[in-house]
């Protein structure tokens, strides 16, 4: 581990930095968090009140939620194509390994609590 060490108006200018990521990732999770509870929300109100369970939905099915008379939402169910790299892995251990390779990445993490 490096140690790097500011002083002054650059140290202030750190700090904010640090102060500022801490804020953004602390939003981040809320706004996740928020969105996560209202879809929750509304899958649960449509099975109860109108017996519409969004998991049962078809490939593209779309659903228009009204609210006194207002079109307030839309439900779309879309396939999507993922990669399964576990059943790859497990199937095609060699070329898994093959073409599986370290990629340096870096992260921004505030040691600072507010």
């Amino acid at each position: 581990m490096q140690v790097i060490k500011f002083t002054g108006k650059t140290s202030q200018l750190m700090v904010a930095a640090a102060n500022a990521l801490e804020a953004a990732k602390k939003e981040k999770n809320k706004h996740q968090k928020a969105e996560d509870a209202a879809k929750e929300v509304v899958a649960r109100l449509l099975l109860e009140e109108r017996q519409v369970n969004i998991d049962l939905l078809k490939t593209k099915d779309v659903i228009i939620v009204q609210c006194d008379g207002t079109d307030t939402m839309k439900i779309e169910r879309k396939e999507s194509q993922r990669f399964d790299g576990k059943a790859f892995a497990l199937l095609h251990p060699e070329l898994n390994e093959e073409f599986t390779r370290a990629t340096p990445a870096t992260y921004f993490d505030s040691l600072l609590t507010q």
